[in-house]
């Protein structure tokens, strides 16, 4: 095409009554601008042009323009922002799949954007993290959730982070960020925490004590899971954890409990060493080498209860007579050998301290040792009867 011979021409065909030659002429123009080999002298002279068509009255006419400019290469940024202001059949597509948008052009739009034009942008594949900070830290649950989506876009840590801040309490981002893999430790805790509501602080004895939990599966779930995560945590990540479980009210006695009975002794050192205001480190070697002794005394630097005292004791124990092959021993196993030892040794304990011992087995035990315990107290319940 030679512009500076048919640019007379061009305009004559844009002020053309019939909305379909003014529609062939959107297309062609934009496949002209767009096209790389055609050099910007021509690009200049056209695109007066394109955005005269690009404020038809033909809704029809802007829509073949807006579709050609999907499929160029180089569409020329100042009609792309002419139609992004217009209907949505045309301005969408254009957000979710036309080149040409800067990072910082595409993050413009999601802070000065409505929801229908951020949520577009949420959607482009290969989103930048610019933009995708944009949308974490200003945009509606509704945008966030399509970038969560959107498996292509540069979403960092940090921007997990803002969302995790700004929508616990909302179960559609919640579950999208859970299900994430790259999601911090300490943030996935939190998000857990966050179901269910909050649980208030306690003395341990008057949580396990009577077994009251046993039912309680939406609190035991969710300490298991903590639990779980806590246990593939590295030592930074899980100092974390538990500082936030402390600072939130949720290093419970029931927590506390089910780490024991799933012989979770590294969890244990870092809780007991911050309440004891001990090095976790120092904790775990007066547990491993004192085992019951060691673990007594550090309790005692504690407001801990008796009964959770004597199942972390009992907890040292096993792990002293299992030794190294701690890492193979499953929690259900580990809380079967805690109540082994429980029934084995009954002249350590009163009759009340061994039964607070079972009933917090059958409370916070893991997997079926729970049944073992529940058992083991129905038959006390019936002799006794």
């Amino acid at each position: 095409m030679s512009v500076s011979l048919d640019l007379e021409y061009l305009k004559y065909v844009a002020r053309d009554p019939c909305a379909t030659v003014r529609g062939n002429l959107a297309r062609q123009l934009a496949a002209c601008a767009g096209d790389p080999a055609t050099p910007e002298d021509e690009v200049s002279a056209i695109e007066p042009l394109l955005l005269r068509l690009a404020d038809d009255v033909v809704g029809a006419v802007r829509q073949a323009l807006a579709e050609q400019l999907l499929v160029v290469t180089r569409p020329p940024r100042a009609v792309l922002f002419a139609l992004i202001g217009d209907v949505e059949e045309i301005s969408v597509p254009l957000l979710t799949r036309a080149a040409g948008f800067t990072a910082r052009d595409l993050a413009a739009i999601v802070r000065h954007g409505d929801v229908v034009r951020q949520g577009a942008i949420a959607r482009r594949k290969g989103l930048p993290r610019e933009v995708c900070a944009a949308i974490c830290d200003s945009t509606c649950a509704v945008v966030c959730g399509a970038l969560l989506d959107n498996a292509t876009a540069a979403v960092e840590p940090s921007h997990l982070r803002t969302l995790s801040s700004r929508f616990a309490d909302q179960a559609d981002i919640r579950d999208r960020l859970l299900a994430r893999a790259e999601l911090p430790a300490d943030l996935r805790v939190a998000l857990i925490c966050a179901i269910g509501g909050a649980v208030a602080g306690m003395q341990a004895d008057d949580r396990v004590r009577d077994g009251r939990f046993a039912g309680d599966t939406t609190l035991a779930d969710r300490e298991w899971v903590i639990l779980d995560i806590a246990g593939a945590a590295n030592g930074r990540d899980l100092a974390v954890i538990i500082a936030q479980l402390h600072d939130s009210n949720r290093l419970t006695g029931t927590m506390l409990a089910r780490a024991a009975c799933a012989g979770d002794l590294r969890f244990l050192s870092v809780s007991l060493g911050l309440l004891a205001g001990m090095p976790a480190r120092r904790v775990g070697q007066l547990l491993v080498s004192l085992g019951a002794t060691g673990c007594e005394a550090v309790c005692a630097k504690t407001d801990l209860g008796g009964t959770l005292r004597s199942l972390l004791a009992v907890a040292c124990e096993i792990h002293g007579e299992i030794g190294e092959q701690v890492e193979a021993v499953d929690p259900d196993t580990f809380t079967r050998s805690m109540i082994e030892y429980v029934m084995t040794n009954t002249l350590e304990y009163t009759a009340a301290q061994h039964d607070a011992l079972l009933r917090v087995f059958a409370a916070c035990g893991a997997g079926e040792a729970r049944s073992v315990a529940r058992q083991i107290i129905d038959v006390g319940e019936t002799l006794a009867a």
